[in-house]
């Protein structure tokens, strides 16, 4: 199996740890926007993890559909100039992303979305 490797045009990110998180029973996430701002939830959950195993709620336990993680993130400098250090260089971005992932029949597979935030957070 291929895997990344960081070389001077790809910068590899570890994305492990802990994000907000939200279930979107009603899936009115998409709708209502909730990409552009931080989740509204106290809840966080540990990624690498499976939340059905995590949480004691039996509406998050059972759940199968939409949820939402959510973190803030360091996002390197576009570019093979990435690397360098001149002026010219812009330096990384600092915001946040969030992913819903979803499964079902008619969904075969998970689906990933992410929405950064201005740069000024």
């Amino acid at each position: 199996m291929l895997k990344p490797q960081a070389n001077e045009t790809r910068e590899i990110v570890n994305l492990d740890g802990l994000y907000r998180f939200k279930v979107d029973f009603d899936r009115s996430g998409h709708r209502e926007e909730w990409f552009k701002a931080p989740l509204a939830s106290p809840l966080e959950m540990g990624v690498p993890a499976s939340y059905n195993d995590v949480f004691p709620d039996r509406a998050i336990r059972d759940h199968v559909g939409y949820v939402w993680y959510q973190r803030e993130v360091r996002v390197p400098a576009a570019g093979p100039e990435s690397g360098s250090t001149s002026a010219s260089t812009p330096p990384p971005t600092r915001g946040w992303c969030g992913w819903t992932m979803s499964w079902s029949p008619s969904t075969p597979a998970a689906t990933c979305r992410s929405a950064p935030t201005s740069p000024t957070m």
